[in-house]
C-alpha cells in the first residue's frame, strides 16, 4: 500500500493563491454590479477636476490616464477618468451616489 506523500510548500502556496484569486473574482463581480445599479439610477452629478494621479493601462506603462477630484459633504473623492484624453486641469462632470460618494464615474452632460 503506497503512503500519500504531503503537500509540498510550493502547492500549498499555489492552491491558496488560486483560491485567494476565485475569492476576488466572486467579491469583485457583485461589487460592481451593485455600483453600476446605484449610478444608473442615481440623478447626483458635480464638477470634478482632472488630477496628476496616472492609472496605467494594464502592462503598458507607457499609456495611461488621470484621475479626477471631487469634493462633497468636506470630502474628496477620486476616480479614474479611463481617458487618456483628458489632461491635468481639465473639469469634467461626475455622476455619483449621494449615499455612498465612492460610487462615482465621469459622464457627458446633453448639451
Amino acid at each position: 500500500m503506497k503512503k500519500k506523500r504531503p503537500l509540498s510548500w510550493l502547492t500549498k502556496i499555489q492552491a491558496l493563491l488560486g483560491l485567494s484569486a476565485l475569492a476576488a473574482a466572486v467579491l469583485f463581480i457583485p461589487y460592481n454590479m451593485l455600483k453600476n445599479s446605484l449610478l444608473s439610477s442615481s440623478e447626483a452629478k458635480t464638477r470634478a477636476v482632472i488630477i496628476n494621479e496616472e492609472n496605467a493601462f494594464g502592462n503598458n506603462t507607457r499609456r495611461f490616464s488621470y484621475s479626477y477630484r471631487f469634493y462633497q459633504d468636506g470630502h474628496d473623492y477620486t476616480g479614474n477618468s479611463l481617458n487618456s484624453k483628458y489632461q491635468v486641469g481639465d473639469s469634467v462632470w461626475v455622476k455619483y451616489v449621494p449615499s455612498f460618494p465612492r460610487f462615482n464615474r465621469i459622464i457627458q452632460l446633453e448639451e
